[in-house]
């Protein structure tokens, strides 16, 4: 079978042919980006002794992360900003029962430095085809 031309699925895409899988697609661009550009990270945020991952956070920690930064969460990254990084941190915080107040104002008085110390990227594991499967089972 001959692979579609790029002309076409760049057309089909833009069309919205794809819509209901977009984020399959656009899952499938970064591991393709990533096998390119070496091992893929995950972030990692600390705040007091909690944790929240890429890999654990909630969806409902996705949207306040959202309304705080006016962003779309998959495209934020803790350390992109200040802002993004208050509100990750913000969120995450938030995990040890606190107050949203409490967390801001716990947020808000650390140093720069204790903050973006707070941030770690470790190698994350290969991605998942759609039939949730790692790259490596495939």
């Amino acid at each position: 079978m001959a692979s579609p031309r790029y002309e076409d699925v760049r057309a089909a895409v833009l069309a919205g042919d794809y819509d209901s899988r977009i984020l399959d697609l656009a899952d499938a661009l970064t591991a393709r980006l990533g096998a390119e550009n070496g091992p893929r990270t995950s972030w990692r945020v600390t705040i007091g002794d909690q944790d929240m991952t890429e890999e654990d956070i909630t969806v409902g920690e996705c949207i306040q992360i959202e309304k705080l930064t006016g962003g779309t969460w998959h495209l934020l990254k803790p350390g992109d900003s200040a802002e993004i990084t208050q509100a990750f941190a913000v969120v995450c915080a938030l995990r040890s029962g606190c107050t949203h107040e409490e967390a801001l104002k716990r947020v808000s008085a650390m140093t720069v430095t204790d903050l973006v110390g707070a941030i770690t990227r470790d190698q994350a594991a290969p991605p998942t085809d759609p039939a949730g499967r790692r790259a490596e089972e495939n």
